[in-house]
């Protein structure tokens, strides 16, 4: 049938379920960790391939070359957003901006009973405060993208993926000019299974109480330091930096993303449909640069007056397109031998235990080594009686 039942996987946007005229199309977690629509009744699908013509996954054309592109360096005048921010408050910034302007914002929190990041719809300040700070999770996007009309106008946040399938929805819905897209520097998301397993054990190793709060990326040592903080309703908290971390060393390295994040992404360094991308600002010349600093790449005509409205409120400075992607991930991580592996270990009771951690950091590093070697040795002298695991 002509619907997305002929993905296998993608890139988990949810946009196909806005547009499907018979409302068949639902997002739930697949058995990796990744949000995955379905539809729940085929015998209703008309097959009129909606679903497919909005979809970021299943169209594989280009990203169109942009031919003003303007980057700059920037952070926020306001010292406790600088603070509260991953970066340099710009995201907020912007928010607050459009928000004043009357613009409803659709950006992403963190909700800690449902243990999921996930988009919402905020009409005032302080329902926005919520959204600050980065969520290196995959949302869940149908409680926000649903309040989508063709009437009110939207300033909506997500990841590149997600802004390449909202981008074709606006345009097949005809109400492009109500809405301003941003997205950012985009690492990939990494499995469900390893953050619930995160958690679990946190919860089973700590005495934090009821799950609080979770910020992803305090700035107590620095932003240069990624150091994930999780709070409890007992006063206590568990904190731990990106070197020392589960979470931060199986998602950066890259060992449990989205199969989609691997060679199907096709939105690095300045690879974007949004108006404007925003990320942290990692070139070498401002290293020493720890209260916070975001770089912005401005795509469009609605990102250039974005830019000029910010103007009273942040600091600007142009800079090289090359300067604000420095750092930034410049191709598709490789996909793993060990992914499946991985995410298979991740259901052992056992794996996220302190000692086991090393053990499995090993495992994976020499199981790697290993299938790497077999395959050279395939290469130079076959052998037939090998086989993958």
């Amino acid at each position: 049938m002509e619907n997305i039942s002929l993905l296998d996987y993608c890139y988990g946007c949810g946009i196909c379920s806005l547009i499907c005229p018979e409302n068949i199309i639902s997002l739930h977690l697949n058995a990796d960790g990744f949000y995955q629509p379905s539809i729940s009744d085929q015998p209703l699908c008309n097959e009129c391939g909606l679903c497919l013509s909005v979809c970021a996954f299943y169209n594989t054309e280009e990203v169109s070359k942009k031919l003003q592109v303007k980057g700059f360096s920037a952070w926020s005048h306001d010292k406790e957003v600088l603070k509260t921010c991953s970066s340099g408050g710009i995201g907020f910034e912007i928010g607050r901006l459009f928000l004043e302007k009357g613009y409803r914002v659709c950006a992403v929190r963190y909700n800690v009973e449902k243990r999921r990041a996930e988009h919402y719809i905020s009409d005032r300040v302080e329902e926005f405060e919520r959204s600050k700070g980065s969520k290196y999770l995959q949302s869940y996007t149908l409680d926000g993208f649903r309040e989508f009309n063709t009437k009110d106008k939207f300033l909506v946040f997500a990841t590149p993926c997600q802004i390449h399938s909202i981008r074709k929805y606006i345009q097949k819905m005809n109400c492009e000019g109500n809405y301003v897209l941003v997205d950012f520097f985009c690492h990939g998301v990494p499995s469900y299974k390893l953050w619930n397993r995160y958690v679990g054990d946190i919860y089973k190793q700590h005495d934090i109480g009821k799950l609080e709060k979770v910020n992803f990326r305090d700035k107590i040592f620095g932003r240069q330091t990624y150091t994930i903080m999780i709070s409890g309703s007992n006063g206590s908290f568990y904190s731990s930096t990106k070197n020392k971390d589960i979470f931060y060393r199986l998602y950066l390295g890259d060992l449990c993303l989205n199969k989609a994040c691997y060679k199907e992404c096709k939105y690095k360094l300045d690879q974007s449909y949004a108006d404007i991308r925003i990320g942290d600002l990692w070139s070498r010349r401002f290293k020493n640069n720890n209260e916070g600093l975001s770089g912005i790449l401005s795509f469009t005509e609605k990102g250039k007056k974005t830019v000029a409205g910010l103007q009273t409120r942040c600091s600007f400075k142009q800079e090289e397109t090359t300067t604000i992607t420095e750092g930034q991930m410049n191709k598709p991580p490789r996909l793993p031998i060990s992914r499946d592996w991985v995410l298979k270990k991740l259901d052992d009771e056992k794996v996220l235990s302190s000692r086991s951690l090393l053990v499995l950091l090993n495992l994976v590093k020499y199981r790697n080594k290993f299938h790497h070697l077999v395959k050279i040795g395939l290469k130079i002298l076959p052998n037939k009686n090998y086989h993958e695991n």
